[in-house]
Protein backbone atom coordinates (compact mmCIF):
# COMPACT_ATOMS: atom_id res chain seq x y z
CA UNK A 1 0.00 0.00 0.00
CA UNK A 2 1.33 3.42 -0.97
CA UNK A 3 0.71 6.37 1.35
CA UNK A 4 0.96 10.11 0.68
CA UNK A 5 0.71 12.97 3.12
CA UNK A 6 0.10 16.64 2.56
CA UNK A 7 0.54 19.77 4.65
CA UNK A 8 -3.20 19.92 5.30
CA UNK A 9 -3.00 16.75 7.42
CA UNK A 10 -4.64 14.57 4.77
CA UNK A 11 -3.25 11.06 4.30
CA UNK A 12 -4.01 9.04 1.19
CA UNK A 13 -3.36 5.31 0.81
CA UNK A 14 -3.69 3.56 -2.53
CA UNK A 15 -5.54 0.29 -1.88
CA UNK A 16 -5.91 -1.04 -5.43
CA UNK A 17 -5.95 -0.19 -9.11
CA UNK A 18 -7.75 -2.60 -11.43
CA UNK A 19 -9.22 -2.89 -14.91
CA UNK A 20 -12.99 -2.44 -14.72
CA UNK A 21 -15.70 -3.00 -17.32
CA UNK A 22 -18.59 -0.60 -17.54
CA UNK A 23 -21.46 -1.85 -19.70
CA UNK A 24 -20.26 0.17 -22.69
CA UNK A 25 -16.70 1.27 -21.88
CA UNK A 26 -13.44 -0.12 -20.51
CA UNK A 27 -12.32 1.68 -17.36
CA UNK A 28 -9.96 1.66 -14.41
CA UNK A 29 -11.09 1.43 -10.80
CA UNK A 30 -8.78 3.09 -8.29
CA UNK A 31 -9.46 2.74 -4.58
CA UNK A 32 -8.00 4.99 -1.90
CA UNK A 33 -8.46 5.33 1.81
CA UNK A 34 -7.99 8.77 3.22
CA UNK A 35 -7.88 10.43 6.59
CA UNK A 36 -9.29 13.95 6.76
CA UNK A 37 -9.32 15.78 10.06
CA UNK A 38 -9.17 12.50 11.98
CA UNK A 39 -11.94 10.76 10.00
CA UNK A 40 -11.18 7.76 7.80
CA UNK A 41 -12.95 7.52 4.47
CA UNK A 42 -12.99 5.10 1.53
CA UNK A 43 -13.04 6.40 -2.05
CA UNK A 44 -13.57 4.49 -5.29
CA UNK A 45 -12.76 6.26 -8.56
CA UNK A 46 -13.88 4.87 -11.92
CA UNK A 47 -12.01 6.42 -14.83
CA UNK A 48 -12.85 6.00 -18.50
CA UNK A 49 -12.06 7.74 -21.77
CA UNK A 50 -14.93 8.31 -24.16
CA UNK A 51 -13.91 9.99 -27.39
CA UNK A 52 -11.67 12.88 -26.42
CA UNK A 53 -13.13 13.21 -22.92
CA UNK A 54 -12.02 11.57 -19.68
CA UNK A 55 -14.77 10.85 -17.17
CA UNK A 56 -14.19 10.21 -13.46
CA UNK A 57 -16.94 8.85 -11.22
CA UNK A 58 -16.20 9.21 -7.51
CA UNK A 59 -17.93 7.34 -4.70
CA UNK A 60 -17.15 7.95 -1.02
CA UNK A 61 -18.19 6.31 2.24
CA UNK A 62 -16.87 5.83 5.74
CA UNK A 63 -14.15 3.21 6.05
CA UNK A 64 -16.39 0.96 8.20
CA UNK A 65 -18.98 0.69 5.40
CA UNK A 66 -16.50 0.19 2.54
CA UNK A 67 -17.04 -3.53 2.01
CA UNK A 68 -20.82 -3.13 2.05
CA UNK A 69 -20.87 -0.25 -0.41
CA UNK A 70 -18.14 -1.38 -2.85
CA UNK A 71 -20.54 -3.79 -4.59
CA UNK A 72 -23.09 -0.98 -4.91
CA UNK A 73 -20.45 1.44 -6.20
CA UNK A 74 -19.37 -1.13 -8.82
CA UNK A 75 -22.96 -1.81 -9.88
CA UNK A 76 -23.68 1.89 -10.24
CA UNK A 77 -20.47 2.63 -12.18
CA UNK A 78 -21.18 -0.24 -14.62
CA UNK A 79 -24.34 1.54 -15.77
CA UNK A 80 -22.59 4.82 -16.66
CA UNK A 81 -23.04 5.98 -20.24
CA UNK A 82 -22.81 9.17 -22.25
CA UNK A 83 -25.69 9.56 -24.71
CA UNK A 84 -24.52 9.67 -28.30
CA UNK A 85 -21.27 7.78 -27.61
Amino acid sequence: MTTWSSKSSQRFSLVSQDDFEMILYPAQRVIFTQEIMGKKIFQAFYITKIGRDIWVLTYTTGIAESETFLEEFDASARTFFVPGN
